[in-house]
């Protein structure tokens, strides 16, 4: 069981279920982890050491990270080899779950391995446990159409099955989605098929849980009386049961109900009760409950009290991080302070009020446009092989189309031959005709060597993008492999400083191939064609100053001072994002040949008939003349290691002039041995 987010109110706490690391057995919780791991490391048998690292795991996956992660990926190796995809699927389960609030790729990676699994071997319980998963990741992520598509597939498995059990969950999970939506009437018709299953088969705890949330969604839609009897409901099912878990937050509802509805006396009793069982150490709990303290002192005009308490509550909320807290205990010590005359008072908690709120809705947006970012990777690397499959194909096509077109290209040109032959007597009839069709014939050819450099140019390409996956990204991921591996065997006696030196050096080799992999995509696209080029009248020094700042980290490090020079008044047409790619790639070369406490400047000037030119100018090393002449040759182009041993794509100078052309402008360079490069980029004015 998880809890879903906070609302305005923060009763409004729905709860969500979903199964939460399964395994075959029962396993004693009180087993030792070290006597297990003492047996595992005996055991000589891979079934038995499979089943011992499934319940090593299964002990500390609330505890050990470590251990868990390490004995989870245990049971998936010992499965592999004895062929127990239950074991297996099981396991990519439990991972998918670990990760599921924490990682988004991840999660769905090992939660889609499973799903695979399990469905190939027909296990219809299983396949509708990880739909479930799945959906409690998206919902988790904010992605409530797939959440809801996922819970609804785990409704449909398990009607199907007769899995009449697990059906109580899937109509709340389902409510739950609705009442994220704010379709509140929706979300209690859900509820209320839910709680027959939880009536039915005695399933207290979820039973409890239902109750609650339909106290929830009415709350929501301003129906106190309904909600207050579903609160009470859920009070009295929970009385009788084991499961206290959730008592605090149904006695803090309660309260919060009976401030909302003026009946203080009750609200004040419910809170004592809470008062008898909270748990200080779960700081949303007490939060929780002093924010209701708060309210209810504010409600009896008790405002030097409520203050103390609503202060506690505000310090105590920034303190861990608990924003929406802080949001709301600000807004109320606006009004408690106005109330009083104490406006200045007043006026700090608006402004902190404000400023929060402004807060919490930045990072609602940045966390939308991150998981949009996931999920356009994730579904990129599901598409990335049937896409090349595409590609091969058509490059099969058009070989074919150009062998068809030569061999009739040549069956033309016999019976040109023939035809003049037979036209002997007929001079100058047959002269005209024997110019048109080897005027035509040209043409042809003509067209025939164009396709055969452009095939020529896209071999260059492939070539050099095979040589780059070949050689640079297949030396990152050997170096990446090789540190990891050192790493996990030798964990326990690595020193602290060791380990952050090697992973260090995973985390450099990973970010290379990060950017490397970005330089090819970009690239590629400029190569196709496929890539659609934005011209705007945009600000230049604006543009130029966002690229030097991604490269400040980088240029401090070897102290390199980089200086803007453009005027701020100076316009220029072009696409905005090519033109920083452009500028990032050129000054960061420059930072990477330039040595330590060098000078780096950008600066423009106009040119004749509507353009202008951008210098920019290092103090670096300098290049040759034969350097120069293959700087922009894909054939011979290469790349070399930077003052400070940093390690380049090769690709980035290509970019910088296929982006240039695309925005109908040049690209110069001028260099010098041991006193520095000037590249000078030429684009049309506004």
């Amino acid at each position: 069981m998880i809890r879903g987010s906070w609302e305005k109110d923060f009763f409004a706490g729905l709860i969500l279920f979903f199964v939460v690391f399964q395994a075959n057995g029962a396993f004693s919780q009180n087993a030792k982890s070290d006597s297990l791991i003492n047996l595992f490391n005996k055991s000589t048998s891979d079934y038995d050491k499979m089943k011992l690292a499934n319940r090593i795991a299964s002990l500390n996956v609330n505890t050990d990270s470590t251990l868990f992660l390490f004995y989870t990926n245990e049971v998936i190796r010992l499965s592999e080899k004895e062929h127990n995809n239950s074991y297996r699927g099981y396991a990519y389960f439990n991972l998918g779950s670990f990760y599921g609030e924490k990682n988004i790729l991840k999660a769905l990676d090992y939660s889609n391995k499973s799903l695979s699994i399990f469905t190939e071997i027909d296990s219809l319980n299983s396949v509708a446990m990880v739909q479930t998963l799945i959906g409690s990741i998206y919902f988790y992520n904010g992605n409530y159409s797939k959440s809801y598509k996922s819970f609804l597939e785990s409704l449909k498995i398990n009607e199907r099955n007769g899995n009449i059990f697990a059906l109580g969950t899937d109509y709340n999970n389902i409510a739950i989605i609705y009442s994220a939506q704010k379709n509140q009437y929706k979300a209690i018709e859900y509820y209320k098929k839910a709680l027959q299953f939880g009536e039915k088969y005695n399933d207290k705890e979820l039973y409890s849980t239902l109750l609650l949330n339909i106290s929830v969604s009415y709350t929501e839609l301003d129906s106190l009386e309904q909600a207050l009897q579903y609160a009470h409901m859920a009070y009295d099912s929970l009385i009788k049961t084991e499961y206290k878990e959730m008592l605090p937050h149904v006695l803090l509802n309660l309260s919060e109900l009976y401030i909302r509805t003026d009946n203080l006396d009750k609200a004040e009793a419910y809170l004592k009760d809470v008062e008898q069982i909270i748990n200080k150490s779960n700081k949303y709990y007490f939060l929780f409950y002093n924010i209701t303290k708060g309210k209810l002192l504010s409600a009896k005009h008790n405002y030097n009290e409520a203050i103390k308490v609503y202060e506690f509550c505000y310090n105590e909320s920034i303190k861990e991080g608990i924003f929406p807290f802080a949001q709301d205990v600000s807004e109320d010590l606006s009004k408690i302070y106005k109330s009083i005359n104490m406006y200045k008072e007043g006026l700090f908690y608006t402004e902190r009020f404000h400023a929060i709120r402004d807060s919490l809705t930045n990072s609602e947006k940045i966390k939308y446009i991150t998981e949009l970012e996931l999920q356009y990777k994730f579904d990129k690397q599901l598409d990335i092989k049937l896409k090349e499959e595409i590609n091969q194909k058509k490059l099969l096509s058009l070989q074919l189309k150009i062998i068809v077109f030569s061999l009739v290209a040549l069956a033309f040109a016999i019976a040109v031959v023939i035809l003049t032959v037979y036209n002997y007597k007929s001079k100058q009839k047959s002269y005209s005709l024997l110019n048109e069709k080897n005027s035509q014939i040209q043409k042809q050819s003509d067209e025939l060597k164009d396709q055969r450099d452009k095939l020529h140019h896209l071999n260059l390409s492939k070539d050099k993008i095979n040589s780059i996956i070949a050689h640079d990204l297949k030396n990152q991921f050997n170096s990446m492999l090789g540190f990891t591996r050192l790493i996990i065997d030798n964990w326990h006696d690595l020193d602290e400083n060791r380990k952050l030196l090697y992973l260090r050096k995973v985390d450099e080799s990973t970010m290379h191939s990060f950017n490397l992999l970005n330089s090819l995509l970009e690239w590629s696209l400029s190569q196709t064609g496929n890539i659609k080029v934005n011209t705007e009248c945009i600000e230049l020094k604006i543009i130029a100053d966002n690229s030097i700042a991604n490269l400040y980290a980088q240029a401090k490090a070897k102290r390199i001072k980089i200086e803007n020079r453009i005027d701020s008044s100076i316009n220029i047409k072009t696409d905005a994002i090519m033109l920083s790619s452009i500028l990032r790639n050129i000054v960061s070369n420059a930072v990477k040949f330039t040595n330590v406490d060098g000078k780096i400047w950008i600066s423009c000037i106009s040119k004749k008939e509507g353009y202008i030119s951008i210098e920019i100018q290092d103090s670096g090393v300098g290049m040759s003349q034969d350097v120069l002449g293959s700087l922009f040759n894909i054939k011979t182009h290469t790349t070399t290691y930077g003052t400070g041993n940093e390690k380049g794509t090769g690709l980035g100078l290509l970019i910088c002039k296929d982006f240039v052309e695309l925005n109908n402008g040049w690209i110069d360079v001028e260099s010098e041995l041991g006193v520095g490069t000037k590249f000078t980029i030429t684009l049309p004015s506004c």
